[in-house]
C-alpha cells in the first residue's frame, strides 16, 4: 500500500484544463488498487471542499492551509496549529499588506474575506466566502491561516521577503502564485505530512508528493517529491522526476 498526496491549485488543477478526466481516472485507479490518495494545499478546507464536490474527487485525507490543519478522510481534525493571538492586527498594520487587493482569513473549518480594494478582481476570483469588515477581522480568534492576495508575480515576491523579514523566527511565510500565506512558525505542507503518517500510524507506509510552486518545495524535499512539467524551474531542480500530470505519476507508481 502507498500514499500520493498533491498538491491542487497548478497540479491537479490546472487553468487550462481545470481537473481532467485522465486524473480523476488515475486517482480512481490508485485507490482501487489499494492505496491512498489524498490532497495537500494552502486552501483552507472550505475552499477545497468547493472544489473537490465539483469534481467529485476521491480522498482518504486533507492537508488544509500549508499544514496547518490535517483531516481524514471523514474531516475529523487529526491536527490542528493556531497562529498567535491577534496576529490579524499587527499583520494588517504592515505597509505591504496596502497593496494587496484581498485578504482571507482561515479558521480550522470556515474562511472570511476581507476585502482592501478592487472589487472585481473578488468575484472573478469565485471565493464563496463570506465578507467581513475590518472591525469584525479585528474580532476574529481561533485563526489558522491568512492569506493575501496581489495583483502579480511581482508584489507577491516582495511581499513574501517583507513579511519574511518582518516576522522572521515567529511565523511560516509561504507563496503560491500570486497569494501570500501565513501560518505559525515551523508549520508547512511536509510537517502537515508527518502528521497525518503518525496519526493514522502509516509511518511505514511509501509517500508518494507531488506539487508544482514554492509552497510544495518542504514536502517535496522532505519526501523526495515530484513536480509537473508546468511547475517553475526552481522546482523542477528540486523535484526527483518530472511528469505531465498527477495521472502519470499514480499510473507509474501503481505497479512498480
Amino acid at each position: 500500500m502507498k500514499i500520493a498526496a498533491s498538491d491542487f491549485d497548478g497540479t491537479l488543477y490546472r487553468k487550462n484544463q481545470k481537473v481532467t478526466t485522465d486524473d480523476l481516472t488515475a486517482i480512481a485507479q490508485w485507490r482501487t488498487a489499494g492505496n491512498l490518495f489524498g490532497i495537500a494545499t494552502g486552501r483552507g478546507l472550505i475552499l477545497i471542499l468547493q472544489r473537490i464536490r465539483e469534481y467529485n474527487i476521491p480522498f482518504d485525507f486533507l492537508i488544509c492551509t500549508n499544514g496547518a490543519t490535517v483531516f481524514d478522510d471523514k474531516l475529523n481534525i487529526l491536527a490542528s496549529h493556531v497562529l498567535p493571538a491577534q496576529i490579524q492586527q499587527d499583520l494588517l498594520s504592515q505597509k505591504m499588506v496596502e497593496h494587496c487587493q484581498y485578504v482571507i482569513f482561515f479558521t480550522t473549518k470556515k474562511a472570511y474575506l476581507y476585502p482592501i480594494y478592487n472589487e472585481i478582481c473578488i468575484d472573478s476570483a469565485n471565493l464563496n466566502i463570506p465578507k467581513i469588515t475590518l472591525q469584525e477581522a479585528f474580532r476574529l480568534s481561533g485563526l489558522i491561516q491568512i492569506t493575501l492576495f496581489y495583483p502579480d508575480a511581482e508584489e507577491t515576491a516582495a511581499a513574501q521577503a517583507a513579511l519574511q523579514n518582518h516576522y522572521s523566527g515567529s511565523l511560516y511565510i509561504s507563496s503560491n502564485q500570486c497569494f501570500v500565506d501565513i501560518t505559525a512558525c515551523g508549520v508547512d505542507k511536509a510537517t502537515g505530512l508527518q502528521e497525518l503518517l503518525k496519526e493514522q500510524h502509516w509511518n511505514h507506509m511509501p509517500l508518494l508528493t507531488i506539487g508544482d510552486d514554492k509552497n510544495d518545495l518542504p514536502m517535496i524535499e522532505r519526501f523526495q517529491g515530484y513536480t509537473i512539467e508546468s511547475a517553475a524551474d526552481l522546482i523542477k531542480k528540486t523535484a526527483v522526476k518530472v511528469y505531465p500530470s498527477v495521472g502519470d505519476l499514480l499510473l507509474d507508481h501503481l505497479t512498480s
